[in-house]
């Protein structure tokens, strides 16, 4: 048998050498995905020894990230906003980018009693997840027009212990009349524009679901509908945030203000970038 300690060592430097983005990183998700062991367990049993038949699994892991596969998708898992969500490549995988919206739409809620919250686009639902985890008494609606995003979102919702409704919906056209009306809206599209996603990195293009990074010729065609078509599903006051990429800020800025949107502001991320734009449904405070 290999030491674990080795096995892990031999990993990270396989990563290193063939170019993968944080290695060591890799390296112990792999390890503790592929063992059952805990992160925080994992220096504590280095002496351990590792079969032929695991290690066999470890590296056949490891040659699939090596080849692109996205780490994620290997381990059918990741981290978001302290919540351990399932994944599978009919959803995106959650990024750090997308904590910000769902900061801001934590903190738009906290004084609202019992608000009622759609995650539209929700994918693997880890932003209206997150809200309803750390929001008293949030009601959570996802919404997404891929069944199979429906059912990794329903299974995050009970693994959480998140009661959610989970429906099928197409954001680019209007709601039913009888969908309902919510206190927020949170939304992180489709906004890869076409001449982008031609030019993505093979572990997003070549795994990622095309129909969750592709936002049409400039990126903004989802901008544009929901802003024109879900307003009306906003109560009075309520919030609409989206997440937004890169240089999309301020377009999308206007088309909230053009559609009557109000107290319209954008928000960065950790990294500086506009990352979040917000408006609610309330001209009345429209502040430019």
């Amino acid at each position: 048998m290999t030491a674990l300690r080795t096995v892990t060592l031999d990993l990270r430097n396989a990563f290193q050498e063939r170019g993968v983005s944080a290695p060591e990183l890799a390296a112990r998700e792999i390890v503790c995905a592929g063992l059952g062991i805990s992160k925080t367990g994992l220096a504590a049993q280095g002496e351990r020894g590792v079969s032929g038949e695991m290690l066999s699994g470890l590296w056949d892991m490891a040659r699939r990230h090596i080849e692109g596969e996205p780490l994620a998708y290997i381990l059918g898992q990741w981290d978001f906003y302290g919540l351990s969500l399932a994944v599978t490549p009919d959803v995106l995988i959650p990024r750090p980018d997308t904590e910000t919206l769902a900061r801001l739409a934590i903190e738009t809620l906290e004084r609202t009693k019992n608000p009622r919250v759609l995650d539209l686009c929700c994918g693997s639902g880890c932003v209206g997840l997150a809200v309803a985890a750390n929001v008293p008494c949030a009601g959570v609606t996802l919404a997404d027009i891929c069944p199979k995003a429906l059912q990794i979102a329903g299974r995050n919702a009970g693994a959480l212990g998140i009661k959610a409704r989970c429906i099928e919906a197409d954001a680019l056209t209007p709601p039913p009349p009888d969908f309902g009306r919510f206190d927020s809206i949170v939304c992180n599209p489709p906004y890869i524009s076409d001449a982008d996603y031609q030019a993505l990195d093979i572990g997003v293009r070549g795994y990622e679901p095309a129909p969750a990074l592709r936002g049409g010729a400039d990126g903004l065609d989802f901008y544009r509908a929901i802003t024109l078509n879900w307003r009306d599903a906003l109560k009075p006051g309520g919030a609409m945030l989206f997440e937004v990429g890169l240089g999309q800020a301020a377009a999308v800025a206007g088309m909230m203000r053009d559609g009557g949107y109000g107290n319209v502001s954008i928000q960065r991320d950790l990294s500086g970038i506009e990352r979040v734009v917000t408006g609610h449904n309330d001209p009345s405070i429209n502040i430019r």
